[in-house]
């Protein structure tokens, strides 16, 4: 679920238009000016930014220098090594200038010069707040909203996502399974169907339901 938090103090004449694809997002802002400006950022909501370097509880990260002061104060920061396997985490509790300042010392997670911080909100939020230049803790201005995403078809072809359930009218519970005369591979002589979305499928019998329903509208 997309969660925009708008501050009813600044004008709504900002847009944005937005594309979630499965492995980027796109994002388009534009100001009450007409200024577009543009952010491509991860779909998982996480930054990706290495060490620069770094002294007691604070570290320099280049990516981030164009982030405003105070931005990313509050999100997590997870450290891994070069074959990416997790080390050690932190908060972070000040940003000033591509530095950030973390609750731990670096030295807690021994040498290390990878690190991704997650902001712990979605993607299509954090690249607006990158755009505007505001600190995740603040609130955004009112926007126009176009938001699109290829997430729910790229589950479809990778079968991948929430385990699912099918609900039909019975008695057509293996409708799905047996399709209908679409042959994307005409001259297989071995066709093999990929399994059924479904886990399980429910058959309802719906003319009982409407009967009892019914009956008790009529009492």
């Amino acid at each position: 679920m997309l969660e925009v938090h708008m501050s009813d103090t600044h004008s709504a004449a900002w847009e944005a238009w937005i594309d979630v694809g499965g492995t980027f997002t796109d994002c388009y802002v534009r100001d009450p000016s007409g200024l577009i400006t543009r952010i491509k950022t991860l779909s998982s909501g996480k930054v990706l930014a290495t060490v620069g370097q770094y002294t007691g509880n604070q570290l320099f990260a280049p990516e981030l220098i164009r982030d405003a002061d105070g931005f990313w104060v509050g999100a997590l920061v997870r450290f891994f090594t070069h074959s990416q396997t997790l080390i050690g985490t932190a908060q972070v509790t000040a940003f000033v200038n591509g530095w950030l300042t973390l609750d731990s010392p670096i030295s807690d997670f021994g040498t290390t010069d990878r690190l991704e911080l997650d902001p712990l909100i979605e993607a299509p939020v954090l690249a607006v707040h990158r755009l505007l230049r505001l600190p995740l803790a603040d609130a955004l201005p009112r926007l126009r909203v176009r938001l699109g995403t290829t997430k729910g078809t790229n589950a479809l072809l990778t079968r991948r996502g929430a385990r699912t359930a099918l609900a039909i009218t019975a008695p057509f519970e293996d409708l799905l399974t047996i399709g209908d005369q679409t042959s994307p591979k005409l001259f297989d002589l071995a066709i093999q169907k990929q399994p059924p979305l479904a886990e399980l499928t429910i058959g309802i019998k719906e003319k009982a339901v409407h009967g009892r329903l019914r009956s008790a509208a009529s009492r």
